[in-house]
C-alpha cells in the first residue's frame, strides 16, 4: 500500500466520528470504526499542541510576549524577491509563518496565472537546497496538501481548456514538473497518495491538447507517474509480505486478551507446557501506534516471547521426544545441587552437570554468565528458574556450575533434576521488561516520535529562537565553561588539555538560525555534513545521525556533548543535578566516548561492566563511591544503612556457613560418613543398626566389601593411580591443544561476559567468616585414599625390588577400595527402591542395593538440614535485596554529581530504576542502530526533553534470539530505522575519514551511494610488501563442515594462508598492533588462533569475529569468510550490513580471501564488488607480493608459496649487502628486517690465524675466535705419543694409555692407565678368602683393607638360632648382625603358675604377672595387690589406738595409727593456759581465740571482747572494731542490719544486707537474690515450652523462638503457622475423646484434655470462680503450668485484662504465671512481648557501648596496680572495640558501676596515703577495713553502701588533719583552741556519719585553728602588729623545733643558743649558722631564707609585685 520512503502518507478524517486519524490506520482511533473509500484527507497536523491551538515550538518564536499572527498570504511581490535569494534562504522563509506561505497553500483559491506561475518558479529554486533537506522535505509535505493539489489539478486542465499565454503555460508545466519530481523521489510514500492523480490529470491533459507541442513535457510526467506506480506497489507487496494471512494483519489492531503489566516477567509452568503460540502483535515500521500503551504492550510482548519461546519450545520437543533443531537450547539431565556459596551477598547454588561429548569450549556459547536456565524435577510440570552466576573454567571442566536462582529459596529442590539452557541473557531481558510495565503514559518520552513518528520537528523545550550558543569550546578545551569542568565531589581537578584559540564568530551563534549563517566549516573545524549535523542534534528535539564507516560518528557525538555541557544553563536550571546520559551498545565504544570526553570535563561517571581503559578507571563509578568512602562524605543516612545491613548480612553468612558445608557434603558425598552421623537424627531403622552391630559392621566395611571388587570391573574408567602417577613422573594427562582451546574459548567469551557483569562493590566476604568448620564426620573419603596411594607411590619410587611387590599389591588394594567407593558415591538414588531394600535382611544385600541404602539415608539426612538453610538463606535474600538498595542510593548521589553519565544498555537495563530517579533531560545514544527499541526507550525517562541518537542502520542490526521475530515481527528493527522509514527528518554524514579510496570503492555506491572520501585518506601510505592495497583472493577450498553443537565453520585453508600473509606483513615491519585479522565464524577465530601458535612472528596480532570489531578500525584488515561449500550456503554473508562492517574496518589495506563465485551467486552486492575488484584487477586466485628492496614481483596462493617466494619478506634474490662487521656479502636471501644487519651473523669460515704453527680458526665468521684447537702429536715421557690441541701443547699431561701391570700388594694383574701407580690400585678381582662366618665374601681383593675380614660385614641370612630360644626359631637378621633375643610370641606359666603370651626369650622367673594375687596375709586378710607384686598393704579398715594421744581412730590394716591421722580435738593446752582449739593433726593454735573482755569500750559504749592473743596489744581506738553489739540500724532497703557494731564502724559503714529480696519480677518468679537497688534478671528455668522443645535459656535471658511448624489441630481444623505464633481460627467445637472415667472430655477439640469430668469432680470442676462454671455446655481450659482447670469464657476475659502493669499473665487461682496455653495464645505472648523488652533492657544488644565503657574503666585504671586491680582487669572481658559485633554484653550495668567504684575508691585510697605521708602507717589500719569491704562486693552495690564508703574515704581524707591539729592544741595552750577542739571531736565522732554537712564544719574549724596553731597562735591581725612594732626586716623570724616564734635581731644571724621559752626546746646557732632542727618562719613574714645567708644577698628574700 505505501512504498518504504521518508514519510508516511496522508492522514484522514473518520467520516463516523469526523475524528483526524494518521494515515497508517485502518480503524479510527476515536470510535474504532474501519476505514472506508469516503474518508476524508486531511493535512498533516502538529500534534504538539497546546490549549490556544498553537504549536509548543512557536510560544518559543520570540523573546517577549505572544506573537501577532499574519492574517494574510504571501504577495507577489515578496515571492518575487524570493527569486534573487539563495535555494536554502528561500526553503527557510517559505517555511517561516510571518511569510504568509502557508496562509497561500491552505487557500489558494484567488491566486492568479501569474503568481501560480511565480510561485512554480520560487518551489523549483527551492528544490535546489543542498544543506537543509529536511526542511525542504517540510516545505513539500506542506504544500501538496490535498487543498493545494486539488488547486493545482483544477488551475492545470483549465490552462489547455483556455489555452492562454502558451509559452507561460509550457514554462508553467516545466517547473511544476521538476517540483513533483523532486517530491516523489524524495519523500515517495506521501506522494503517491497526494500528486498521483495530479500528475495524471495533467498528463491527459496534454496528450489531448498538445501532444506534439508538449512531447518532451509528456516523457516527464510519464517517468513521474511511472515512478510512483512502482513505488505503490512496491508498498503494496511489502504489506503483503508483512501479513502473510489476514490474520496476521488483523492482529496487528486486536485487543490484547489482558493487560501486558499484569504478566508476570518470569514464565509460568502451564505457559512453557504449552505448544500454542501466544498472542502477539508485529512491531508496526512503517505508520504509528494507536496509542503508548499499544506501542508498549506491543515491545513487551515480542522481547518476552523472544526469551521464552527457545525455552517453551525445548520442553515442548523433550517431553514429546522429538529431535530438536533448535542450536539456541540444551539439555542436561542428571543434574543436582551440591552445596551452597555467598558471593558479595548474594546466594549462589553450585550445580553439577554432565556435560555432552559435543561439547567444546573453543566453540560452544554454553553455559555463558548470564544464561537463562530452567529446572524441573517432575517432567516440568513445576519448574524453577534462574541464570548462569560463577563460570569458573577449572570448576566447568569437573561440571561445577553457579547459578542465581530467581524462583523463592524454598521451592529449590536438592533432587536429581532435569535442566534446560537457553543462550538468552536473562538479566537484560527481565529488568527491561520490568521497566517496560513501569513505564505509563505520563512517564513515557517522546510520544510524538516514538508512538505517533510525526514528522514535524520541533525545538528541544528548552530552546527559543532567540537561544544563543557559546561554541568556542568545539575548537578550544580551554574555553570550556567552568562549571562542567571539575565536580568537587569526586576531587578529579586536572585541567582539560587543549590550547586557546580565539574564534570571535563562535561565541554567540543563534543556532536556530538556518545553516547558512552557521559559522563556516572552517570556523567549526568540521565538513559540510558533520557541520549539518551539528545544527540538527542541537535544535532537533529528536536528533537522528546517521554515520557511515568512517565518517567520524563518534568525534561529532562528542563535538555536541561538548557543546551541550558549555551551555547547560538552557536545559539545566540553577542548583539543577541533571547529568547528561550517554548510552553505547558495547563496553568499547562507551569507553572510547568517555575517553573523548575526558578530555574536556573531569565530571564523569561509567556505570556497568568493568572497563579496560586506563584513562576511564578512575571514573568508574565504583571507584569513585570507595574515594568517596575514604573522604567520608556519602551521605550519613545512606552510609549509616549501608553499614547496619552489612553487618547483618555478614552475621547471616557466618550462620548459613556450616549449614551450607552439611548440605554441599550431603548432596555431593565425598566419602563415608561414620555411623553416630545417622544414629543421632534416627535416621537408620533401628533394626538395621542391631544388624550392623551384631556383625560389628562399620559403615565402610558394610559398603566397601572387597567381594564386590570384581562387580565394577569396566564401570569405572576413572584411575587415580594414573593421575598420580602422571604427577611423579612428569606426564601429562591431555593434549595441550586442548588447554590452548580451552584457553582461547575462555578469552574469547570473556568479553561477552564482561559486557554482562557489572563492576559489583562488595568487600572480599569470606574475610568476615573465615573458613567454617568441618562438621561432616568421615570414617573414609577419596581424598584419604589418593593420599594413602601418593604415599605408597612415592615409598615405590624409593623401594627395591622386592619392596616394589609389596607396595604394588598394596596400591592396588586401595585403588580397588578407591574404585569401589568412586562407583557408590555416583550411583543414582531411586527413593522407592531404597525404602524397599530397608525391610530386606541386609546381610543378603549386593554391593549396589547396600550403596542404594546409604543414598537413602544421605536424603534423609538432607531433608533434616534444608529446612533451616533455607529459612536463613531466605532471610539472607531478603536482607541482600535491601542491601542492592543502599548500594542504588549510593549510585544515585554520584551520578547526581556528575556532568555526564556513561552506561551500556545493559547497564542502563539494570540500573533503569537509577535512571528513573536520575531523570536526565539531554540523553545521546551511540550506536543507536544496534540496540533493540525496548532498550532504547527504558533508558529514556519522562524527564527527556533532548535526544540524540547517533548510529548506522546499514551495518550491524540489533540481535534477537529468534528468528520469525527478527524477520515477521520486526523485532531486529531498531528505533533509530523505524524513525528514519516514518520520514523523520534524519542527517547522514557524507565524507568518510577511514579507508583509502580503493577500499571504499568497495561500499560506493553499492551501500552509500553519497558517500565521499575526506582528502585525507588520500595521504595513506601504500601497504608494503604488496602491489596492491586492496585484493580479494578467490579460491575454491571447500570448509570443514562443523562437528560440534553450534555448527561452527572453519576453513583451513584460509586459515593457513591469512598467518602467511600475516606474517609476510609483519616481515615488513609493521607491528602487531597494526594488522587486525577478522572473521565471521568463531570456529574459523579458534582454527586462527591455532594456527598462530605456529608463527611466532605473528604473536600478538589480534584475531576477532566481525561483529565483534564494529567500531573499531585498524590499518591492515586481513579478513577470512570461511563459507565453500558444494551447496553453494554462506549464511549471513549475504546480510549487506554485515559486508558492511567487515569490508570498512580497514584504513590502509585490505585483504580479503574467500569463495567469490559461491559469494556472487549469493546476492547482487556481491556481485557488485566483484565487477569493482575486478575493474581495479584487485581479485585473483593468488595475490602479487612486491620486494621492496629489488621491486621484484612474485605471485602466491597458497601458504607454502609465501615460504618459497618471499621467505624473509622480500624476494629469493640473495641479499649482496656487504657485512658492516666482516664485508663478507650477506648471507640471507632478501629480508626486510634488519636492513642495517646489525643482527646477521656471516656463514663463512674465519679467515684469522691463531698459532705458530699457521692453523686457521675453526670457527664461523660471526663467531668470536677462540683458542687454537687443532690436534697435534706429542712424546710422553712415558714414550707414549698423543694428540693434543695445539694451544695446550706445553702443558703438562698424564698419559691416558691404558696398560697391564701386576699389582705388589696381591700379585693378581690389572688393566689401568699408564700413570695410575700399582701401588695404590684397587685390584678388581674378587675375594677369594672365606670370612669367619663361612659365606662367600662379596668384596673385591683387598689385602691392604680388612684381610682377615675382621670388619667385614656379611649381608648374607643369619642361619643361627635367636639367643634365649628353645623353639628353633630361625634368626631374621643379617649374617653380620648380633642375632638378639629371639622375639617370637610363645605361651609359657610363670612361676606363680598364671599362663602368659610372652617373647621367646624371656624366662619364666622374668615373666612379670599382672593378675589379682591370691595369697592371705599375716593378718589373715587376702593380699589386693598384683600377684608380681610384694605382699602387704591390707586395706581392710580396722579400728587402731593412737599412742601420742590415746585416740581411736579407723584406718587400713596395713597402715600404722598416727596422729597425723586423728581427727579429733587437741588436748593440750595453749602458753596462755586455755585449750587448744585445733584439731589433734594439726599444729596447736597459734593465735588463742579465746574471746576476753577489753578494758577499752566502743564509742557507743558497749562492752567489747577481744581475742586473747590480741588481749595485751589492741589498746584503744584500735579495739573498737572488736566491738560484737548486733548494729540494729534500719537500712535504706527497710531490712535490719545483720552486722556488728564493730563491723559496721559503730553506724558509719553498714554491711551489705543479706536478707532475699523476695520481690516478684516480672516474669512471675519471686527474686531469690540478695537485697539490692535493683533485681537481676530471673536465674530460674525459662518455663516457655511446646510440645516440640523447650526453651533452654535462663528466665531472665530473651528466648528464641520455636521455629517447627504448630502441631496443634485437630480433624476439623490444622494450625499451619510456625510454633511461636498464635493460632488462627481455633477449632471451637468439644473434644470428641474420653477420659479414663468413661466419661466425655470437658475441653476444646485439640485442646489438651483436662484431668477433671463433669461427673466424677462435679463439685471441684464447677466451683464457682467466674460465675459460669456450672453451666451445663461450659467448656474448660487445662493451664498446663499449674494444672488447674479454668473455665475457658472467664479464663479469656481475665487474660485478656489489661492493669497497666508489665508482667506475665498468671492463673487466678494460684497466681503462677501462665506461659503455655495455646487457646490464649495472643494475650499470653502479647504479655511475654512486653517481658521481653524488659528482658532485652537488661541484656541489651549494645556491645559497642558496652565495650566503650569497659575500655573507659581501663582506661582509668591505667598506672594502678596491686591484686585487687588485676582482679577487676580479668574480669572485664578484653575484645578490641572494632571486632565487637553482634554480641550481648557480658557484664550487667550495676556489674560495670561496681567495677567503676571500686576503681575510683582504690585511687582514692592511694591519693589519701601519698598525701599523708606522716601517718600513712596509722591511716593504712582505717583504709584496710574500708578496701576489704568495697573488693568484697562481686555483682552489685547499693547506694547506701557507695554513700556510706565515700562519707568515710572523706573522713579518712580529712582525719590526719584532725591528728595534727590535736597534736599541736596539746602544745600550744590557747583558750580560743580549747573550744575549737572540743566542737571538733563532737564532729569527728567515730558513732557518726561523716557527711558532707560535717565535713564542712570540720574544715571551717580546721581553717580557723590556723590561726593559733602551727607557731603563731595569733590571728592575722596581731601578726602584723608584732611585725610593725619589731620593725625587723625579712628573715629575721625563726622558729624552734616544736613549732614556737622567735627573732634574731641585729644582722638576723644566729650567734648563740639559748632555750625556747614555751617549750625548752634549743634554739639559735653560732656563727650566723642556725641550728639543724630550727626553721625560717616563713608563716611570720614571708621569708624563705635567713636574713643572713647568701640567698638573702642575692635579693631571694624580696618579693616584688
Amino acid at each position: 500500500m505505501y512504498s518504504s520512503g521518508t514519510s508516511r502518507p496522508s492522514d484522514w478524517a473518520c467520516g463516523g466520528c469526523g475524528y483526524e486519524n494518521f494515515a497508517s490506520r485502518r480503524n479510527c482511533r476515536q470510535c474504532n470504526i474501519p476505514k472506508d473509500d469516503n474518508a476524508a484527507e486531511v493535512p498533516s497536523r502538529n500534534r504538539d499542541v497546546d490549549g490556544t491551538g498553537k504549536r509548543k515550538s512557536d510560544r518559543f518564536s520570540t523573546g517577549q510576549g505572544p506573537r501577532r499572527r499574519r492574517e494574510h498570504p504571501i504577495g507577489y511581490k515578496a515571492l518575487e524577491a524570493l527569486l534573487d535569494e539563495p535555494p536554502d534562504q528561500v526553503v527557510l522563509q517559505l517555511l517561516m509563518e510571518k511569510s504568509g506561505y502557508l496562509l497561500l497553500v491552505e487557500d489558494p483559491s484567488n491566486t492568479s496565472f501569474d503568481k501560480m506561475c511565480l510561485l512554480m518558479k520560487v518551489l523549483v529554486l527551492a528544490t535546489n537546497a543542498k544543506a537543509n533537506r529536511e526542511s525542504l522535505n517540510m516545505l513539500l509535505t506542506k504544500t501538496f496538501q490535498a487543498k493545494f493539489v486539488n488547486h493545482l489539478m483544477t488551475f492545470s486542465i483549465n490552462l489547455f481548456i483556455e489555452n492562454v499565454r502558451p509559452n507561460q503555460m509550457l514554462s508553467y508545466f516545466s517547473d511544476l514538473s521538476i517540483v513533483l519530481d523532486k517530491f516523489s523521489h524524495t519523500m515517495a510514500s506521501v506522494a503517491m497518495n497526494r500528486i498521483f492523480v495530479l500528475v495524471e490529470g495533467c498528463l491527459m491533459s496534454m496528450k489531448l491538447r498538445s501532444p506534439e507541442q508538449c512531447k518532451e513535457l509528456i516523457s516527464v510526467y510519464e517517468g513521474i507517474k511511472n515512478f510512483l506506480e512502482k513505488e505503490k506497489k512496491k508498498w503494496e507487496n511489502q504489506e503483503q509480505r508483512n501479513s502473510t494471512s489476514y490474520r496476521r494483519g488483523y492482529h496487528d489492531h486486536l485487543q490484547p486478551p489482558n493487560d501486558f503489566r499484569e504478566m508476570p516477567v518470569m514464565p509460568t509452568s502451564s505457559e512453557i507446557n504449552d505448544p500454542e503460540k501466544p498472542f502477539l502483535r508485529r512491531n508496526i515500521i512503517q505508520g504509528q501506534y494507536d496509542n503508548i500503551d499499544h506501542y508498549l504492550d506491543v515491545q513487551f510482548r515480542l522481547l518476552r516471547e523472544d526469551f521464552v519461546r527457545p525455552l517453551r519450545k525445548g520442553i515442548v520437543e523433550l517431553k514429546t521426544n522429538v529431535k530438536s533443531q533448535n542450536r539456541e537450547l540444551y539439555v542436561y539431565k542428571d543434574v543436582r545441587i551440591v552445596g551452597t556459596e555467598v558471593k558479595n551477598f548474594s546466594l549462589i547454588h553450585n550445580i553439577r552437570l554432565k556435560l555432552p561429548k559435543s561439547f567444546k569450549a573453543e566453540n560452544s556459547k554454553r553455559l555463558l554468565f548470564g544464561n537463562f536456565v530452567c529446572f524441573s524435577s517432575d517432567n516440568f510440570r513445576t519448574v524453577l528458574f534462574g541464570s548462569v552466576a560463577e563460570r569458573s573454567p577449572e570448576m566447568l571442566k569437573k561440571g561445577i556450575l553457579g547459578i542465581k536462582f530467581d524462583s523463592e529459596v524454598k521451592k529449590i529442590s536438592y533432587t536429581t533434576l532435569t535442566m534446560v539452557e537457553s543462550r538468552s541473557y536473562f538479566i537484560a531481558y527481565k529488568h527491561v521488561l520490568t521497566a517496560l510495565q513501569k513505564i505509563s503514559e505520563d512517564t513515557f518520552p517522546m510520544e510524538e516520535f516514538i508512538v505517533h513518528v510525526e514528522t514535524d520537528m520541533p525545538l528541544p523545550e528548552y530552546l527559543d529562537y532567540t537561544s544563543h550558543y557559546d561554541l568556542q569550546c568545539i575548537r578550544s578545551n580551554s574555553m570550556m565553561k567552568a562549571s562542567e569542568l571539575h565536580n568537587a565531589l569526586f576531587n578529579l581537578r586536572n585541567a582539560p588539555a587543549g590550547e586557546y584559540v580565539n574564534v570571535p564568530v563562535l561565541r554567540q551563534v543563534r543556532i536556530t538560525e538556518d545553516i547558512t549563517f552557521w559559522p563556516s566549516c572552517e570556523n567549526l573545524n568540521l565538513d559540510h555534513s558533520q557541520r549539518r549535523a551539528l545544527r540538527s542534534a542541537l535544535t532537533s528535539k529528536l536528533a537522528i545521525i546517521q554515520g557511515p564507516p568512517g565518517t567520524g560518528k563518534t568525534f561529532l557525538g562528542l563535538k555536541i556533548a561538548q557543546i551541550l555541557l558549555n551551555n547547560s544553563h538552557y536545559w539545566k536550571g540553577e542548583g539543577e543535578k541533571f547529568p547528561i546520559l550517554v548510552v553505547c551498545y558495547t563496553n568499547h565504544a562507551l569507553d572510547q566516548f568517555l575517553e573523548g570526553m575526558a578530555q574536556f570535563t573531569k565530571s564523569l561517571v561509567r556505570v556497568g561492566s568493568r572497563t579496560k581503559s586506563a584513562l576511564i578507571q578512575p571514573y568508574q563509578i565504583n571507584s569513585l563511591l570507595k574515594d568517596l568512602r575514604s573522604q567520608r562524605t556519602v551521605p550519613q543516612e545512606i552510609h549509616q544503612n549501608r553499614i547496619d545491613i552489612m553487618q547483618k548480612l555478614q552475621q547471616l553468612q557466618a550462620d548459613i556457613a556450616p549449614w551450607k558445608v552439611m548440605v554441599g557434603q550431603l548432596c555431593d558425598p565425598v566419602g563415608i560418613l561414620k555411623l553416630n552421623s545417622f544414629l543421632g537424627e534416627k535416621i537408620i531403622p533401628d533394626d538395621i543398626v542391631r544388624v550392623l552391630q551384631r556383625y560389628t559392621w562399620t559403615l565402610e566395611t558394610f559398603l566397601l566389601d572387597s567381594s564386590f571388587s570384581k562387580d565394577i570391573v569396566g564401570k569405572v574408567d576413572e584411575s587415580p593411580l594414573h593421575r598420580i602417577n602422571s604427577r611423579l613422573y612428569g606426564m601429562s594427562l591431555q593434549d595441550d591443544d586442548d588447554d590452548d582451546y580451552w584457553q582461547d574459548a575462555e578469552d574469547y567469551f570473556a568479553e561477552e561476559e564482561e559486557t554482562r557483569r557489572l563492576d559489583e562493590d562488595f568487600e572480599d566476604t569470606d574475610s568476615f567468616i573465615g573458613q567454617p568448620r568441618d562438621i561432616m564426620k568421615y570414617s573414609i573419603t577419596l581424598e584419604m585414599l589418593e593420599k594413602e596411594l601418593e604415599t605408597l607411590a612415592n615409598k615405590k619410587k624409593k623401594a627395591n625390588v622386592g619392596q616394589v611387590m609389596q607396595l604394588e599389591k598394596k596400591m592396588e588394594e586401595i585403588e580397588n577400595k578407591w574404585k569401589l567407593l568412586y562407583y557408590g558415591l555416583n550411583l543414582p538414588l531411586d527413593i522407592e527402591k531404597a525404602q524397599a531394600l530397608e525391610r530386606r535382611n541386609i546381610t543378603f544385600l549386593k554391593m549396589d542395593d547396600r550403596w542404594m541404602l546409604y543414598k537413602l539415608w544421605l536424603h534423609r539426612l538432607t531433608e533434616k538440614a534444608l529446612p533451616n538453610l533455607r529459612e536463613m538463606e531466605e532471610e539472607f535474600e531478603q536482607t541482600s535485596a535491601a542491601f542492592n538498595e543502599i548500594k542504588d542510593n549510593q549510585f544515585l548521589h554520584i551520578m547526581r554529581h556528575a556532568a555526564v553519565v556513561g552506561m551500556t544498555t545493559t547497564g542502563a537495563a539494570q540500573y533503569s530504576n537509577i535512571l528513573q530517579a536520575l531523570a536526565p533531560a539531554v540523553v545521546i545514544i551511540e550506536e543507536a542502530a544496534e540496540i533493540l527499541e525496548a532498550h532504547v526507550v527504558t533508558s529514556l525517562t519522562g524527564e527527556c526533553k533532548h535526544l540524540i541518537m547517533i548510529g548506522d542502520h546499514q551495518q550491524l542490526q540489533p540481535s534477537a534470539t529468534v528468528y520469525e521475530l527478527a524477520k515477521e515481527y520486526g523485532l531486529e528493527t531498531s528505533l533509530f530505522e523505524r524513525l528514519i522509514k516514518n520520514g523523520l527528518a534524519y542527517e547522514t554524514l557524507e565524507y568518510q575519514h577511514r579507508m583509502r579510496p580503493s577500499i571504499s570503492r568497495l561500499l560506493v555506491p553499492s551501500i552509500y551511494p553519497e558517500l565521499k572520501d575526506h582528502e585525507s585518506v588520500e595521504l595513506h601510505p601504500h601497504v608494503r610488501g604488496m602491489q596492491r592495497d586492496v585484493f580479494f583472493i578467490a579460491h575454491k577450498h571447500l570448509e570443514k563442515k562443523g562437528e560440534d553443537e553450534n555448527n561452527s565453520k572453519e576453513n583451513a585453508h584460509e586459515a593457513n594462508f591469512i598467518m602467511a600473509l600475516c606474517r609476510h606483513l609483519r616481515l615488513q615491519g609493521y607491528s602487531s598492533e597494526d594488522i587486525t585479522i577478522l572473521t565471521p565464524y568463531t570456529g574459523q577465530l579458534f582454527l586462527l588462533k591455532k594456527v598462530q601458535r605456529k608463527f611466532e612472528e605473528c604473536q600478538g596480532v589480534r584475531i576477532c569475529v566481525v561483529d565483534n570489531f564494529q567500531g573499531e578500525e585498524n590499518k591492515i584488515i586481513l579478513l577470512s569468510l570461511v563459507r565453500s561449500n558444494e551447496g553453494g550456503v554462506v549464511g549471513f554473508l549475504k546480510k549487506e550490513n554485515r559486508i558492511c562492517v567487515a569490508l570498512s574496518r580497514a584504513k590502509h589495506g585490505l585483504y580479503v580471501i574467500g569463495n567469490m563465485k559461491q559469494l556472487q551467486d549469493s546476492s547482487d552486492l556481491w556481485k557488485q564488488i566483484f565487477k569493482d575488484l575486478n575493474d581495479d584487477n584487485s581479485i585473483g586466485s593468488s595475490i602479487v607480493l612486491q620486494c621492496e628492496n629489488h621491486d621484484v614481483l612474485s605471485r602466491v596462493a597458497t601458504d607454502g608459496d609465501f615460504l618459497q617466494n618471499s621467505p624473509e619478506g622480500g624476494c629469493t634474490r640473495p641479499c649482496s649487502f656487504s657485512l658492516p662487521v666482516c664485508g663478507h656479502k650477506c648471507p640471507k636471501v632478501c629480508h626486510m628486517t634488519d636492513l642495517k644487519h646489525k643482527d646477521v651473523k656471516c656463514p663463512l669460515p674465519c679467515p684469522k690465524i691463531l698459532c705458530e704453527r699457521k692453523h686457521r680458526c675453526p670457527r664461523k665468521c660471526w663467531e668470536e675466535c677462540r683458542p687454537c684447537v687443532e690436534k697435534v702429536p706429542k712424546e710422553f715421557p712415558c714414550g707414549h705419543v698423543h694428540n693434543v690441541e695445539c694451544s695446550r701443547y706445553n702443558l703438562r699431561y698424564r698419559c691416558p694409555t691404558t696398560v697391564e701391570r701386576i699389582l705388589p700388594h696381591c700379585e693378581h694383574t690389572a688393566k689401568m692407565k699408564c700413570y695410575e701407580d700399582p701401588k695404590t690400585f684397587p685390584c678388581p678381582v674378587p675375594c677369594d678368602i672365606r670370612p669367619p662366618c663361612g659365606h662367600k665374601c662379596t668384596r673385591e681383593c683387598h689385602v691392604n683393607d680388612d684381610p682377615k675380614h675382621l670388619t667385614y660385614k656379611c649381608e648374607q641370612p643369619c642361619p643361627r638360632s635367636p639367643e634365649g630360644c628353645l623353639h628353633d626359631h630361625k634368626c631374621m637378621k643379617a649374617c653380620y648382625e648380633n642375632c638378639g633375643p629371639c622375639f617370637f610370641p610363645v605361651k609359657k606359666k610363670a612361676l606363680c603358675g598364671h599362663v602368659h603370651s610372652v617373647e621367646c626369650h624371656t624366662p619364666r622367673e622374668d615373666i612379670i604377672c599382672n593378675q589379682k594375687c591370691k595369697r592371705l596375709l599375716p593378718c589373715n586378710h587376702y593380699c589386693p595387690r598384683k600377684c608380681k607384686e610384694l605382699c602387704g598393704g591390707c586395706t581392710v579398715t580396722v579400728k587402731k589406738k593412737i599412742q601420742e594421744c590415746q585416740h581411736e581412730i579407723e584406718v587400713e590394716c596395713g597402715q600404722p595409727a598416727l596422729r597425723d591421722d586423728c581427727e579429733n580435738k587437741c588436748i593440750k593446752l595453749l602458753p596462755c593456759g586455755h585449750k587448744c582449739q585445733a584439731r589433734c593433726k594439726d599444729p596447736c593454735t597459734a593465735n588463742c581465740k579465746v574471746q576476753l573482755t577489753s578494758a577499752n569500750k566502743c564509742p557507743k559504749g558497749h562492752i567489747i571482747n577481744v581475742p586473747c592473743y590480741n588481749y595485751r596489744t589492741v589498746r584503744g581506738e584500735a579495739a573498737w572494731i572488736y566491738c560484737t553489739k548486733p548494729c540494729g540500724a534500719e537500712l535504706a532497703c527497710g531490712h535490719i542490719c545483720k552486722g556488728m557494731c564493730g563491723s559496721c564502724l559503730h553506724g558509719r559503714l553498714h554491711e551489705t544486707c543479706s536478707e532475699k529480696c523476695e520481690k516478684p519480677l516480672v516474669c512471675g518468679h519471686i527474686c531469690k537474690k540478695a537485697c539490692s537497688s535493683s533485681c537481676p534478671p530471673c536465674q530460674e528455668p525459662c518455663p516457655m515450652k511446646c510440645v516440640h522443645s523447650r526453651c533452654a535459656q535462663k528466665c531472665g535471658e530473651p528466648c528464641s523462638h520455636c521455629q517447627e511448624r504448630c502441631s496443634n489441630g485437630c480433624t476439623h481444623k490444622k494450625c499451619k503457622d510456625p510454633c511461636w505464633k498464635k493460632c488462627e481460627n481455633l477449632c471451637e467445637k468439644p473434644c470428641p475423646k474420653k477420659l479414663k472415667c468413661g466419661h466425655k472430655c470437658v475441653g476444646f477439640c485439640g485442646d489438651p484434655c483436662p484431668p477433671l469430668c463433669r461427673t466424677c469432680h462435679r463439685e471441684d470442676l464447677t466451683e464457682i470462680f467466674f460465675g459460669s462454671e456450672d453451666d451445663d455446655d461450659a467448656r474448660f481450659v487445662l493451664l498446663e503450668d499449674c494444672g488447674h482447670v479454668i473455665e475457658a469464657e472467664g479464663l479469656k476475659a481475665w487474660l485478656s485484662r489489661d492493669d497497666g502493669e508489665i508482667s506475665m499473665k498468671f492463673c487466678p487461682r494460684c497466681k503462677k504465671p501462665v506461659y503455655n496455653n495455646r487457646r490464649n495464645q495472643e494475650a499470653v505472648l502479647a504479655a511475654y512481648e512486653n517481658v521481653r523488652q524488659v528482658k532485652n533492657q537488661y541484656f541489651k544488644k549494645k556491645p559497642r557501648q558496652a565495650m566503650m565503657d569497659i575500655q573507659k574503666l581501663l582506661d582509668e585504671m591505667e598506672g594502678l596496680e596491686g591484686k585487687d586491680i588485676e582482679n577487676i582487669r580479668k574480669s572485664l572481658p578484653q575484645v578490641p572495640l572494632f571486632q565487637v559485633q553482634h554480641i550481648y554484653s557480658t557484664l550487667s550495668d550495676d556489674q560495670i558501676s561496681l567495677y567503676r567504684f571500686q576503681v575510683q575508691t582504690l585511687k582514692k585510697i592511694d591519693l589519701v596515703l601519698q598525701s599523708n605521708p606522716s601517718c600513712r602507717d596509722k591511716l593504712k589500719d582505717h583504709l584496710k577495713v574500708i578496701k576489704k569491704r568495697v573488693m568484697k562486693q562481686s555483682h552489685h552495690i547499693s547506694p547506701q553502701m557507695v554513700d556510706e564508703l565515700t562519707c568515710e574515704l572523706q573522713r579518712m581524707s580529712i582525719l590526719s588533719a584532725y591528728w595534727e591539729f590535736i597534736k599541736k592544741s596539746e602544745i600550744y595552750k590557747n583558750p580560743k583552741l580549747v573550744k575549737i577542739q572540743i566542737q571538733l571531736e563532737q564532729l569527728m565522732s567515730p558513732t557518726a556519719k561523716f557527711d558532707e554537712e560535717r565535713e564542712e564544719e570540720v574544715r571551717k574549724l580546721l581553717q580557723e585553728s590556723e590561726k593559733y596553731i602551727g607557731g603563731l597562735g595569733i590571728s592575722d591581725e596581731e601578726r602584723i602588729s608584732i611585725l610593725d612594732a619589731m620593725g625587723l626586716k625579712q628573715g629575721h623570724w625563726y622558729k624552734c623545733p616544736n613549732g614556737h616564734i622567735y627573732c634574731i635581731t641585729e644582722c638576723g644571724g644566729a650567734m648563740v643558743e639559748a632555750n625556747c621559752p614555751e617549750c625548752g626546746a634549743r634554739i639559735g646557732g653560732g656563727s650566723h649558722s642556725l641550728r639543724s632542727d630550727n626553721q625560717v618562719a616563713t608563716e611570720m613574714d614571708g621569708a624563705e631564707h635567713p636574713a643572713w645567708s647568701e640567698h638573702y644577698n642575692d635579693m631571694e628574700n624580696f618579693i616584688f609585685d
